[in-house]
């Protein structure tokens, strides 16, 4: 199996899906997402070799693919979250055939984000998920989804020009140009271009982690997106520009993160520590979520820009752990609106009452969220913390103190949400067998990762063989 197929299925699907009536299409696209999952694992299990063919050599680009583990883990992760997030959402979307098309096309570019081998061809396909994103948010978004994508669209083509200014000057300051990132990890850059390179890539990359003060867009995007859509953007895209900011600083630009890493970490801290106090004063569970990632965002910064390998690999064991969280923890806001049900926390309370699955199983995201022993997103930042205390004392206890704000506000998001006290709301039924099988692979992960991080560490220690 090449590694073409990956992207080449979903790719595929998303056209074949517009022809087939909403209720087909819909299982049609998530049957594609699950087999999508399985192509990866076999894949990586398989030891699928590399894969190039000449494309524009005038400019170095080639179609490259590549697997390792940290790409391997993240296009298994988007392929799931995509399945997931269509199978527990309702049925009720309008032009259904349409939406999973443009879902399939999202997770196909995202596919060959993860999987590029040539950074051409890694903006080729960073440039080309903007548009289904866009749409998807534009489109099926709430009152607020036109605006939202607009504030998208400029704040990704502001970093996008960005990284193309960067790679113009790696192609044309090269006799031969060739944007591999193992021709690209032979180069010997001067501090002065070092530096200006990754800075011009990591505007691009912190619009979509995003870090502030590029972070404008996110929490409209959030609140306005149809659940499956900010599951994909907030479970997947966000850990696009992570995982763009891992592999460019560390293979070919390690000299120019050690000089930008105190600025870098500055920036990490400042989004981790604004967003926290801004998730204190949010009455709307949607953007409670949305600054919780932002803060989650700012954590695994930190740990990729710290110079520290334990920190490092934190912050890959974060990304996924991240992944699975905020996508339970949308997936049952998705629930609570299928059922008609505002987003205003003051007029909710009480729901684990009638509904006793919903109430267990946003206790365990919120406690995974948190950072609770024994569940995901304890040993990565239990990780990121230990490293960053080696290089940098200061900044280990500012990221700790976010530790606090984040119990403090995840667990008031519970408590308003199952234990209080409600105003009159309509009969409610508990999560239905469908939407309970959906989360179930979340929650085997999610304890998995938790209880044995050792096992998928071991991944992390297998990424930069490109």
């Amino acid at each position: 199996m090449t590694l073409s197929f990956i992207l080449a299925f979903p790719l595929a699907a998303a056209l074949a899906v517009l022809l087939l009536p909403a209720a087909l299409a819909r299982r049609a696209a998530i049957s594609v997402a699950l087999l999508d999952v399985f192509l990866v694992a076999v894949a990586w299990q398989s030891q699928a070799p590399s894969e190039t063919y000449r494309w524009i050599p005038a400019l170095g680009i080639s179609w490259s693919l590549s697997l390792d583990g940290l790409s391997a883990l993240m296009a298994g992760l988007t392929a799931l979250l995509t399945a997931v997030a269509l199978g527990a959402s309702g049925s009720r979307t309008e032009r259904m055939s349409e939406f999973c098309g443009w879902l399939l096309l999202l997770l196909a570019f995202l596919q060959g984000v993860f999987l590029a081998a040539n950074l051409g061809l890694f903006y080729l396909f960073w440039e080309l998920m903007i548009l289904p994103a866009f749409l998807l948010v534009g489109r099926w978004g709430g009152p607020g989804g036109r605006s939202a994508a607009f504030k998208f669209l400029l704040y990704t083509l502001l970093g996008s020009l960005a990284m193309l200014l960067a790679l113009v000057v790696l192609a044309f300051t090269s006799l031969e140009p060739d944007l591999s990132y193992a021709a690209l990890a032979s180069r010997t850059f001067s501090p002065a271009l070092g530096v200006g390179l990754l800075t011009l890539f990591v505007l691009g990359f912190a619009v979509k982690i995003p870090l502030v003060p590029l972070h404008g867009w996110q929490v409209d995007a959030y609140e306005a997106a149809p659940t499956p859509v900010v599951v994909v953007i907030a479970g997947a895209m966000s850990k696009a520009g992570l995982y763009g900011l891992w592999r460019v600083s560390h293979t070919f630009l390690p000299e120019a993160l050690a000089e930008l890493s105190p600025v870098l970490a500055t920036l990490a801290l400042l989004s981790l520590l604004y967003a926290t106090i801004c998730a204190l004063g949010q009455s709307r569970t949607r953007r409670v979520l949305a600054y919780s990632s932002l803060a989650h965002t700012g954590m695994m910064t930190l740990g990729i820009v710290s110079l520290q390998s334990l920190a490092l690999q934190g912050a890959g064991l974060q990304m996924l752990a991240h992944g699975l969280t905020t996508a339970g923890l949308f997936i049952l806001l998705g629930c609570l609106e299928d059922r008609a049900l505002p987003q205003d926390m003051a007029r909710l309370g009480g729901l684990a009452r009638p509904m006793p699955i919903f109430g267990l199983a946003l206790l365990l995201f919120s406690m995974a969220a948190l950072g609770l022993p024994a569940l995901c997103s304890f040993p990565g930042e239990l990780m990121i913390l230990t490293g960053l205390f080696e290089v940098n004392p200061g900044w280990a206890l500012l990221a700790s103190l976010s530790l606090v704000g984040a119990a403090w506000y995840l667990l008031r998001f519970y408590q308003r949400i199952a234990n209080g006290e409600s105003e009159s709301l309509p009969a409610l039924s508990d999560l239905s067998w469908r939407e309970q099988a959906c989360l179930v692979p979340l929650v085997v992960l999610v304890v998995w990762v938790g209880l044995k991080p050792s096992d998928w560490q071991a991944w992390l220690s297998v990424w930069g063989g490109q």
